[in-house]
């Protein structure tokens, strides 16, 4: 078994260590898989032969410099963008745009933040759960859940447009689980935000990979 990681963050404020602990219950089920994944535009090669899987539960980190193609295999992934060549599957079926059903199962968040500026808090996750279908019985519970745990009560009636990014980039991860995916890809979800909001935001993510088995993949590093 791995050991737990510890990072200290910013000392500047009075927080506690962020702690990944180790997965206890990992299994040997694949949720994300690519072989030889390859995009070109043109002359241009994006991406090139890239392969890896992802087991159920794990947090999958991207590394590397702007540009890289991080974030256009993000694309590939949720069926945005087709492949030029190679294969890639998600939760053992593979990636289509069509596929509608497996689309429900992934939750994605944005590095622009899909939210509506105009809306406020708790309209923007009304109107997402009415998007995948949620029942009303259901959402209007799973919202105040989402509320409550990401800390957005104070602001639940405010314009999401105003919120300070941090809140935004909780109030858009709340908009990305609303629906319980399994599956949560996050394009560069941290960047440009406080050491103390980003780790804040990684508890959430380490709460949803360990507590609730959902695999997170993302490129956390520019």
């Amino acid at each position: 078994m791995k050991p737990s990681l510890t990072f200290r963050g910013d000392t500047g404020h009075d927080n506690q260590p962020l702690v990944i602990p180790p997965r206890t219950n990992a299994t040997a089920d694949i949720a994300i898989q690519a072989h030889d994944l390859t995009l070109r535009f043109g002359d241009f090669t994006a991406v090139d032969k890239v392969s890896f899987a992802i087991g159920r539960g794990e947090i999958f980190g991207f590394l590397g410099s702007n540009g890289c193609g991080k974030t256009t295999t993000m694309k590939v992934l949720t069926g945005l963008i087709p492949a030029s060549e190679g294969s890639a599957t998600l939760l053992g079926n593979p990636v289509n745009a069509k596929d509608l059903a497996t689309r429900k199962r992934v939750g994605f968040m944005s590095q622009s933040f899909s939210l509506y500026g105009e809306l406020s808090v708790r309209q923007n996750l009304d109107l997402h759960a009415r998007l995948f279908d949620l029942p009303q019985a259901d959402s209007t519970q799973r919202i105040d859940e989402l509320i409550q745990r990401f800390s957005l009560a104070s602001v639940a009636h405010q314009p999401s447009g105003a919120l300070p990014l941090g809140l935004r980039q909780r109030l858009s991860l709340a908009v990305a689980v609303l629906h319980r995916p399994e599956v949560l890809i996050l394009d560069e979800p941290t960047s440009g935000v406080d050491p103390a909001a980003r780790d804040d935001f990684w508890r959430l993510l380490i709460e949803l990979s360990r507590e609730q088995d959902v695999t997170i993949s993302c490129p956390p590093i520019s």
